[in-house]
């Protein structure tokens, strides 16, 4: 991947981070989190002794972290967690 390739990967994460942002951002936004929280298991364990039933809650939750990194993360630090590489240097 070239530099340039990066960087426009990098531009389309900032656009899809403001999508988040705007949809999220404002009270109605935050009523659905909290809904979503909950309903995705956010802040207690995914376990459950049925493995069908597990990897239903954990889909759910990887859901909720993916709203919630796009909500609080960079654009770098975005990239590299998708790209599971470092982001380029934005200086």
């Amino acid at each position: 991947m070239t530099l340039n390739d990066a960087w426009r990967k990098l531009r389309f994460l900032a656009g899809r981070k403001r999508a988040y942002q705007l949809t999220f951002g404002n009270a109605a936004g935050q009523a659905v989190l909290a809904d979503l929280a909950v309903f995705c298991r956010g802040t207690r364990t995914c376990f459950h002794a049925d493995a069908r039933l597990h990897a239903v809650a954990e889909g759910r939750r990887e859901v909720l972290i993916r709203i919630m990194d796009h909500l609080h993360l960079t654009e770098a630090q975005l990239y590299a967690l998708i790209e599971k590489q470092p982001a380029p240097n934005q200086e």
